[in-house]
């Protein structure tokens, strides 16, 4: 998504480039983002796109919560994080 006069870089491009937005700047790249699909979907469009991530953000916080309160947490959990910090490393 684009909105003029505003670089086409995405969120994931600058997140895999090792470069990292202050809390202004995330606020400022979410309200962007906003605006762009609130001008090109439809009402209900934005209604279902807001309950899905709304949906996506409990969960993932609840997934964080459980994984913080069990004491041996979830390995599966953890060695898909390894995977994840070795793709990186490799991506650099």
């Amino acid at each position: 998504m684009h909105l003029p006069g505003y670089s086409q870089i995405t969120f994931w491009q600058v997140r895999k480039k090792g470069i990292k937005m202050n809390s202004c700047e995330l606020v400022a790249y979410v309200s962007s983002l906003a605006c762009v699909i609130s001008k090109c979907s439809s009402r209900e469009e934005m209604e279902i796109l807001s309950a899905v991530l709304v949906q996506l953000g409990e969960t993932l916080h609840m997934m964080l919560v459980h994984e913080e309160n069990s004491s041996a947490g979830d390995r599966s959990t953890q060695d898909c994080r390894k995977e994840r910090q070795n793709d990186r490393r490799t991506d650099l």
